[in-house]
C-alpha cells in the first residue's frame, strides 16, 4: 500500500469544528477536497451530520479527550447515550482514512468488545524491576526505594521517584574510572542526570552504562535500547557508544534508538556526527535522522517528534508501516508479533497513542478502520 495523498486523509478536528461552523477558509478547502476524493468520505459525513453531531462532539471533542479520557468515559456511563456512539463507531468502518490523532472511539469500542475480544494477560502490563548495578557489582532496586543517597568515586548520587542525579565534587581527583550501569526493563522508563547535568530519559528494554564521574577528558557512554539525551555544553567532546557506531557530539539534544537490526539517531537540537563501525559517518543538523547498521549509514529528514514523543508520554505516528507502529508498540509492551498475513505490514497509519494505554486499545481502533484482525496467545499478537 502506498502513502495516502493528503486529500485522502483528514484530520478529526476540521471535522469537529465543521460540525460547530468554525472552519478557517484553508480548513473549509481542505474538507471540500476530501469531501470530493470518495463516496465514502461524503456518506460518512453526512451520517454523522444526520446523528446530532453536537452531541457526537459532545463526547468525543479532542480537546476534553486530550485533557481527560477517564472523565468522558465516566460521564458517558452516567449518561447511557450508548445507541448514538455504536452508529458513530459504525462510521469509522466506513471512513477507514480519517486520521483520529487522539484514537477518540477508543472508549466506545472498549465497551461494546470487552466481553468477547481477547486481551494479553494482565502480566505484560507489570513492570518489572529497573535496576543500578555499581561498579563494585552490587545491585540496586531503583523500582522499590523511593529515595537514597549514596557516595561512589568522590560522586553523590540522589534518587528521587523515577530518578536519579549524580554530582561530581570538583575538588576531588580521580584517579580510576568506576563505571555504573542502569538497566530499565520492558514497560518501564527512567531519567538520569548525569555528573556532567547532561539528562537522559532512558525507554523500556534499555541498558545504559556510564562512568562515575566523567574523566577529564572525554564524556562517553553505551547504549543498547533507546534514550533521549540533552548534553550539557562542556569542552569535553560526549560520545554515545551503540552496536553499529559511535554518536559524537559538544552540546545538543537527540534521541538514539538500538532497537532491532539497526541504530536510528534523530537530532532535536544542535548537530552531532554518527561513525559507524566500518568507518563511514554522517553528520546531522536538527530534523534529521542517521540510520546506521555495521556496514552503511545514511541520513533523512524526519518529524522528530515521531521518534522522540515517548519521553513526554506519546507515541506519535505520521503514514508509518503498520510493521513499524507494531515492532514500536512490542517493544513497549513486551509482546511479540507474529503477521499470518505479510500483505497488511504495508498498511499506512497516522495517530498518537498514550504510552500507559492498554496495546488492547490500539488494536481495537485498528480493526474498527481497516481490514485487520487479530488473535492473543499468552504474550504473542497475531494479526492478519
Amino acid at each position: 500500500m502506498t502513502i495516502q495523498k493528503t486529500k485522502d486523509n483528514i484530520d478529526w478536528e476540521i471535522i469537529s469544528r465543521s460540525f460547530r461552523e468554525t472552519l478557517s477558509p484553508e480548513e473549509d478547502k481542505k474538507l471540500r477536497e476530501w469531501l470530493e476524493a470518495s463516496p465514502r468520505h461524503r456518506e460518512f459525513y453526512q451520517r454523522a451530520l444526520e446523528d446530532d453531531p453536537m452531541d457526537v462532539i459532545e463526547g468525543l471533542s479532542v480537546e476534553s479527550l486530550a485533557k481527560d479520557l477517564e472523565q468522558i468515559n465516566r460521564r458517558i456511563e452516567v449518561n447511557q447515550q450508548i445507541s448514538k456512539r455504536q452508529r458513530w463507531i459504525r462510521y469509522i468502518g466506513w471512513a477507514a482514512t480519517i486520521l483520529l490523532p487522539v484514537f477518540a472511539c477508543i472508549w466506545f469500542i472498549g465497551k461494546q468488545t470487552e466481553n468477547n475480544t481477547p486481551k494479553l494477560p494482565e502480566t505484560s502490563m507489570v513492570k518489572n524491576e529497573i535496576q543500578l548495578r555499581l561498579s563494585d557489582g552490587q545491585v540496586v532496586n531503583l523500582s522499590s526505594q523511593e529515595q537514597f543517597d549514596l557516595q561512589q568515586n568522590g560522586t553523590n548520587i540522589q534518587k528521587e521517584k523515577g530518578s536519579i542525579a549524580y554530582r561530581a565534587d570538583s575538588a576531588m581527583t580521580v584517579e580510576t574510572i568506576q563505571y555504573n550501569e542502569l538497566s530499565v526493563p520492558v514497560t518501564g522508563e527512567y531519567h538520569i542526570t548525569l555528573a556532567d547535568g547532561s539528562k537522559l530519559w532512558v525507554n523500556s528494554n534499555t541498558r545504559v552504562k556510564y562512568p562515575v564521574p566523567f574523566p577529564k577528558d572525554k564524556r562517553e557512554i553505551e547504549v543498547d535500547g533507546e534514550v533521549y539525551l540533552e548534553v550539557k555544553k562542556d569542552g569535553r567532546p560526549f560520545s554515545v557508544r551503540t552496536k553499529a557506531g559511535t554518536v559524537r557530539v559538544l552540546g545538543t539534544s537527540f534521541g538514539v534508538r538500538t532497537y532491532g537490526e539497526e541504530v536510528l539517531t534523530t537530532l532535536v537540537a544542535g548537530s552531532v556526527r554518527f561513525t559507524n563501525n566500518a568507518g563511514h559517518q554522517v553528520e546531522l543538523t536538527p530534523g534529521e535522522q542517521a540510520i546506521a547498521t555495521m556496514d552503511i549509514v545514511n541520513k533523512r529528514n524526519v518529524q522528530v517528534e515521531e521518534y522522540v514523543g515517548w519521553k513526554d508520554g506519546w507515541y506519535i505516528f505520521h503514514e508509518q508501516r503498520l510493521e513499524e507502529v507494531m515492532n514500536t508498540l512490542a517493544y513497549w509492551y513486551g509482546t511479540h508479533v507474529f503477521w499470518r498475513n505479510e500483505r497488511i505490514k504495508d498498511i499506512r497509519f497516522t495517530g498518537n497513542l498514550r504510552r500507559y494505554n492498554s496495546i488492547d486499545t490500539f488494536l481495537q481502533v485498528l480493526t474498527a478502520s481497516e481490514d485487520v484482525h487479530y488473535e492473543i496467545n499468552e504474550k504473542t499478537i497475531i494479526l492478519y
